[in-house]
C-alpha cells in the first residue's frame, strides 16, 4: 500500500483530489481570517499547504506566512504559484512540529488533516496546539465522515431508482464500503483506490480531540 507521503509526492494534477478551493467550504474560511485582528503583524501558518492555493490571500493578509508540507512535489508547486517574500517554506510532518511551538499566532488548515489512523490524529491536533502563542487561533476545515455515509446513501438511493430491489442495493454499497475499508468505528475510509486509506472525523469527535489537546472555545460550522 502506498503510503501518504509518496501518494502526494507522486500526483501532479492535485486539482483532482482537491476541489475545496472551487466549492462553498473555503467560502466559510475567509470571513473567520478577515475577523481576526491585528492579522498584519501576526505570523500564520498553512499547515499542509498542498500547491499553495491559499497562499496568495494568506501573504496579503498577515506579516509572515508559513507555508509546510510533508511533500516535497506539492511545496515545488507552491513556490511557483506564490512567489511573496513574506512566506516561508516548510518541508515537515504535521506529527512532529517542534521547531514551530509557541511560535504561530494562526494555524490554517484547509482539508490537509488527512491521519491514516486515530493516533496519528491525536499526535497532529497535540503539536498544533503546541505551535500556536498564547491566544492563539487555530481554524480548521476537516474530512467529515459524513460525507462518506452521504455518498453510500446517494449511491443505494440510485440503484433503487433504477430499479434494483433495496436489499441488492444495499449489498451492492456495503460490498463498495468494504474495498474502501470503511470502519464507522473509527472513521476509517478510502475514497479513491490511488490513496491510503484516511481517517475522517464525526464532529463530536473534533470537539473531543481538540478539548483533549489542550483547545478552548471550540466552535463547529
Amino acid at each position: 500500500m502506498i503510503s501518504s507521503r509518496e501518494f502526494w509526492d507522486a500526483w501532479e494534477n492535485y486539482s483532482d483530489v482537491f476541489s475545496v478551493f472551487d466549492s462553498g467550504a473555503i467560502h466559510q474560511v475567509t470571513p473567520l481570517i478577515e475577523n481576526i485582528s491585528g492579522k498584519e503583524i501576526k505570523t500564520v501558518c498553512d499547515l499542509g499547504c498542498g500547491h499553495g492555493h491559499f497562499l496568495p490571500y494568506l501573504s496579503e493578509k498577515f506579516l509572515k506566512v508559513i507555508a509546510l508540507d510533508f511533500s516535497t512535489t506539492c511545496l515545488e508547486a507552491a513556490k511557483t504559484r506564490c512567489r511573496a517574500v513574506n512566506i516561508q517554506f516548510w518541508h515537515s510532518d504535521m506529527r512532529n512540529l517542534s521547531p514551530l511551538h509557541d511560535a504561530i499566532d494562526v494555524v490554517i488548515s484547509v482539508n490537509s488533516i488527512l491521519p491514516i489512523n486515530t493516533s496519528d490524529a491525536d499526535r497532529i491536533i497535540n503539536e498544533i496546539f503546541a505551535s500556536l502563542k498564547n491566544g492563539g487561533i487555530f481554524i480548521g476545515v476537516l474530512p467529515s465522515i459524513d460525507t462518506c455515509i452521504y455518498l453510500g446513501m446517494l449511491k443505494m438511493d440510485k440503484l433503487i431508482y433504477d430499479g434494483l430491489p433495496d436489499s441488492e442495493a444495499l449489498a451492492v454499497v456495503r460490498q463498495e464500503f468494504a474495498a474502501a475499508q470503511f470502519d464507522a468505528l473509527v472513521g476509517y475510509f478510502r475514497d479513491d483506490p490511488r490513496k491510503p486509506c484516511q481517517k475522517y472525523f464525526y464532529s463530536f469527535e473534533i470537539e473531543h480531540r481538540f478539548k483533549k489537546a489542550g483547545f478552548r472555545g471550540i466552535r463547529l460550522e
